[in-house]
């Protein structure tokens, strides 16, 4: 498992992450704004999954999901998830949300597509 931790102030902001091929991958963003507006990308075959826990952690992020299992998970914290959006691929693509905020979830062709 490669864990890719935004705990920092704008760490992962605007930017571009592409997971590593061949692990699965959690990124966590852990600090107000530290993955605002950044996108996230999938490596093909593995689990990937973005964990937007605090308040305003991931407003405007973007999870670009491949054929593998792919999740996102909203805290309960106020807009964890505000203007969140995930393109899920062919496999299982989920979403838990704690919280009043949801990402916008494109199922497109996942075998399995459950939003919040």
């Amino acid at each position: 498992m490669c864990s890719i931790l935004c705990d920092t102030p704008n760490e992962c902001n605007n930017k571009t992450i592409t997971c590593p091929q061949g692990y699965a991958c959690k990124v966590e963003c852990t600090f107000q704004g530290a993955c605002a507006s950044g996108t996230f990308k999938c490596p093909t075959g593995t689990q990937c999954s973005l964990d937007c826990s605090v308040k305003l952690g991931c407003g405007g992020a973007h999870l670009e999901c491949s054929d593998g299992p792919c999740s996102v998970s909203c805290g309960s914290e106020v807009n964890a998830c505000a203007g969140v959006t995930v393109a899920c691929g062919k496999n299982s693509c989920t979403g838990a949300c704690g919280g009043g905020s949801k990402p916008t979830v494109t199922c497109g062709n996942s075998c399995n597509c459950k939003p919040c």
